[in-house]
Order: C-alpha cells, then structure tokens, then sequence
C-alpha cells in the first residue's frame, strides 16, 4: 500500500475538485492508487469530473500546415522550457518549418523525422537544425510529436490553431463526390468543426467508437450512484445518463457551438443537403500542449 502523502491528497483534489476529506478516504480505500481512487469518489457521485488534464504542462508551440489541394494535414507539437521561448521568432518559424516539411514528406512519427533531411537546408537532417537551434536560443527543446492525415479524391483535411499555438486541430471529411471536397460550403463546414472540437474537447466520433470496456465501466459507475433504486427505474435513469455522456464525449452527439439547440450531426446533415451529397467526419486529431 503507498503512503497517503498530503501531494497525493491534493493530487487528487486537483484531479477531481472534491474535498481532502473524501479524496484521503478515498486514497486510503484504493490503497493509493490514484485511478482507482477517482473511479470511487465518482462511484459516491462525489467527483464532479476526472478532469483529463492536470498533468505536468510543458511550454512550446504546435503548428500545422494543409497541403494546397487539402488532401494532407499536419500537426507538430515542439516544447522548450519556457513561454517565453514560445514567443520567440526564430522557434516560431522553425515549428512552422518542421510542419511545412512533415506536409511534404508525409513524415509518419517523430522517429523517422529526426533522420530526414529538414526541407528547409537540406544539407542537414532535423536531429541536426533541432541541436543548432537549441544551442542558438539557449534552452532545451524537443520535437514532441506529429500526426499526418491524408485522404482521397472524395475527402480533404482542415486545420485550426487555437490559443496561439496552445490547441491544434484537423479533421477529416468524406463525400460521396469528388466534387463535394471542394465546395465552399463544405470547406467552412470543416473550419467550424475544427472550431467545435478545439472548444469542445470530443473524444471520439460517434458513440459505435467507444471501447466496449469503457461504456460498461461508465453503466457501472451510473448504476453505483443510483443503487437501491428499482431495476427498471434504474435502467431507464442509466439510459438517460448514458445519452448524455454520448453528449459530451461523441463530436457528433454534441451541441453545435454556433447552434446549441443544434447537434453537430444535424448541422452536418444540413451541409449535405445542401450539396446534395453525403458527408462523414472520418476521423480527427486534438493536441493539447504538453499533455500526456
């Protein structure tokens, strides 16, 4: 059993927003072990949410850069030590680089980016421009990570940077046509949901994406809060619950921003009727700098 530290009561805290009192019982019932612990207090209905972040932030900037036919996107993320080397010129326009680079190469992982020849001197790879900046601001950096979305005749990507550099975004559409990706009213569709998931935080697409463990888990927790209660008056309530969490963690089940009474699949429906032709959002990506 881990020792139930005043850091780890607090880390707790942070986590959840309970009071020291519950999250040190908590803590004691898990025998300190922190996820267990959070999965109890929501159990008693005590945690208002296990917050997602609240992990060690780290400094940086992420970037992106859409191909000029909008069938690849990118993101990277680059940390330093301080804001204050996020702000600086030379550091931007190298993040900016290494998004320009990754776009072109198709670059899969960080790995492998490391070892290309950085488009923008060619003379030298990345690991080389990385070490030469490094040593020219004074501060310790690294390429974090990057994602590459490509997508066929019938889809294309979009980008959205939010906070200065703090939230990055892309999202992938289909269409029925060809024709369809390039429609002005698809295109601002794409930058509003890009918009949506950076304010909106989703964690999946539509409810068929959520691990089947982690739904059961989610009932198990909802039916804890609830015991006592009849069976069918417990499975209707859970019902109800379980509609609304489809609501906060499902893109296409949640209000849309710019129409709250609007649900992103409606506004999304109503884009396709428009052009006259099916759209499916394919997949998206949401960078939150420094998280885990």
């Amino acid at each position: 059993m881990a020792e139930i530290t005043a850091s780890l009561v607090k880390e707790l805290r942070d986590k959840t927003n309970v009071g020291m009192m519950d999250c040190k019982t908590a803590l004691v019932e898990s025998e300190g072990e922190m996820e267990k612990a959070i999965e109890i207090l929501r159990k008693k209905g005590k945690a208002v949410a296990a917050k997602r972040s609240g992990r060690d932030t780290k400094e940086g900037l992420i970037s992106s850069k859409i191909s000029s036919d909008s069938k690849t996107g990118v993101l990277v993320e680059v940390n330093s030590e301080t804001d204050f080397v996020a702000r600086n010129e030379m550091f931007q326009e190298f993040v900016n680089d290494l998004a320009v680079h990754v776009e072109k190469n198709k670059t899969k992982n960080v790995e492998e980016l490391l070892t290309q020849n950085f488009s923008k001197n060619t003379s030298q790879t990345v690991q080389d421009a990385l070490t030469e900046i490094t040593g020219k601001i004074g501060e310790n950096l690294r390429i974090r990570r990057l994602e590459c979305l490509t997508s066929d005749d019938k889809g294309s990507v979009e980008s959205y940077i939010h906070m200065g550099g703090r939230i990055g975004v892309l999202v992938k559409v289909s269409c029925g046509k060809a024709e369809s990706a390039d429609n002005d009213e698809v295109k601002e569709m794409k930058k509003n949901l890009c918009m949506q998931i950076a304010a909106s935080s989703p964690m999946y697409i539509r409810e068929e994406d959520i691990p089947d463990d982690l739904l059961e888990k989610e009932k198990e927790i909802h039916k804890a809060q609830i015991k006592g209660k009849p069976e069918h008056i417990m499975d209707k309530i859970v019902d109800g619950k379980i509609k609304k969490y489809f609501s906060e963690v499902c893109l296409i089940h949640q209000p849309y921003i710019k129409e709250p009474k609007m649900k992103v699949l409606d506004y999304v429906a109503e884009i396709a009727k428009k052009v006259d032709d099916t759209i499916d959002v394919s997949c998206f990506v949401r960078f939150v700098l420094g998280e885990e």
